[in-house]
């Protein structure tokens, strides 16, 4: 869980000292008129919504899970991590290329438009998008893990969902908070940071310095925070063979319901092990020793006690 928040950490700082400074990237660098400022971040709402969507449907389609026992065996979990990285990199190179060539920095007399920064943020965005999916994956992971890890350090499994996502909005706070120490490096924060930016000016009467160093954020800082975010998620720990025996640890400590597709795959109905009969009432046990699934009725409970209470014959 940690290193997954802390991957989760960069991505926050990342998305915070970019989504946050759209508008000054609009006014002081693109050189937007004011009237034209607001449809454009409506623009960048819209974009976001958009990308987000579509690549994490393209991405789940890409890297869905194996079925059963293939899960484990899946080359797609297991180059996820690799995914991870190199479409980041990509991301790092079309963030670059965006800020130089895309959206560049646009001298005092001249109007832009907010075109060029939408293009720009969906030109690196669009391969980046792929955290969305492995953060899903991983977290999954992390708290299978742990729960496995819980039972046998403790003898009592516990899954603690609501302390990930504790970590989660934890990190996300604090990335966040480094976000906004990042933009009042630029716009002023305080005795702190002295402002590069006069905000009390048009934009058109700034000096070169403002602009630039909005656009520094975002051609430079910003891809700094892609390859570590993209270096982050490739080395997160679990993948290879301890990837593969969680997979198969969690597959034999799932409860099995009659009638479910998991508890016919168990009986051997559909490529499962064969010699496991399925029981038709609603509420069962599970008792799984040595890889062997044993579904336990209560009829069968009681026929059991009755044998032990009878006394025995003289």
């Amino acid at each position: 869980m940690r290193w997954a928040t802390f991957t989760y950490f960069l991505n926050a700082i990342q998305g915070s000292f970019t989504v946050s400074t759209v508008v000054y990237y609009f006014v002081y660098v693109s050189m937007v008129p004011l009237e034209g400022v607001g449809l454009g971040v409506a623009g960048v709402a819209f974009v976001s919504l958009v990308v987000e969507a579509i690549c994490t449907a393209i991405w789940s389609c890409v890297l869905g899970k194996g079925k059963g026992a293939d899960r484990a065996k899946s080359i797609k979990i297991h180059r996820l991590r690799w995914y991870m990285l190199i479409f980041h990199l990509i991301s790092v190179v079309m963030a670059i290329v965006g800020g130089l060539f895309v959206a560049p920095v646009i001298e005092r007399d001249q109007i832009g438009t907010p075109v060029s920064l939408l293009l720009f943020m969906t030109m690196y965005r669009v391969p980046g998008s792929v955290f969305v999916v492995w953060l899903s994956a991983v977290s999954g992971w992390a708290i299978d893990e742990d729960y496995h890890k819980s039972l046998e350090k403790n003898g009592q499994a516990k899954r603690r969902e609501a302390s990930w996502a504790g970590l989660r909005l934890f990190a996300r706070g604090m990335g966040q908070t480094i976000g906004f120490l990042i933009i009042g490096s630029v716009m002023g924060l305080g005795s702190l940071f002295p402002a590069i930016c006069n905000s009390e000016i048009a934009a058109k009467d700034q000096d070169m310095a403002c602009p630039r160093a909005i656009h520094f954020l975002w051609t430079w800082l910003n891809p700094i925070f892609l390859f570590l975010i993209g270096v982050s998620g490739f080395m997160y720990p679990i993948h290879g063979k301890r990837l593969i025996d969680l997979i198969n640890m969690q597959g034999t400590t799932q409860i099995l319901r009659p009638g479910t597709k998991a508890a016919r795959v168990a009986a051997g109905g559909e490529g499962g092990a064969s010699g496991v009969v399925a029981a038709s009432t609603t509420e069962v046990t599970v008792v799984q020793q040595q890889a062997t699934v044993q579904i336990v009725t209560p009829a069968s409970v009681e026929e059991a006690s009755a044998e032990e209470e009878a006394p025995a014959a003289v």
